[in-house]
């Protein structure tokens, strides 16, 4: 199995990409401008990265998600204007993520517009 850490380079070639799994990988650093241009990119997971914060570039993809996974990450940010932007069918994922952590200081419930903190299994829920 191929672990990464960085979204391929090849990434921004498939500008009619759909959907993009970034799951369960070691990533350290995203390089947001090789998804900056995936406009019919409808969604996009980064449950079980270690990444501890997204770049801006990469929240500005909500305004045309309709999913955008970050459980069991320790995403604890989000930009404020993401509430403003957000495509109106968006689910942001956010289980077993500080967004989700009553205790932690990055709550986001009643903040974060189309944050979802129950469980997605992808199909089976």
């Amino acid at each position: 199995m191929t672990r990464i850490e960085d979204i391929p380079e090849i990434v921004t070639a498939m500008t009619s990409l759909r959907e993009l799994s970034l799951t369960y990988n070691p990533l350290t650093t995203l390089n947001s401008s090789r998804v900056a241009n995936l406009n019919q990119l409808t969604s996009i997971w980064f449950d079980g990265s270690s990444i501890p914060e997204l770049p801006d570039e990469i929240w500005r993809l909500t305004k045309h998600l309709e999913e955008f996974a970050v459980q069991y990450t320790n995403i604890t940010q989000y930009p404020s204007w993401v509430n403003e932007i957000a495509h109106p069918e968006l689910l942001i994922d956010g289980f077993g993520s500080p967004l989700c952590d009553e205790a932690n200081p990055s709550y986001a419930v009643g903040k974060l517009d189309h944050l979802s903190c129950e469980e997605n299994l992808y199909g089976y829920n």
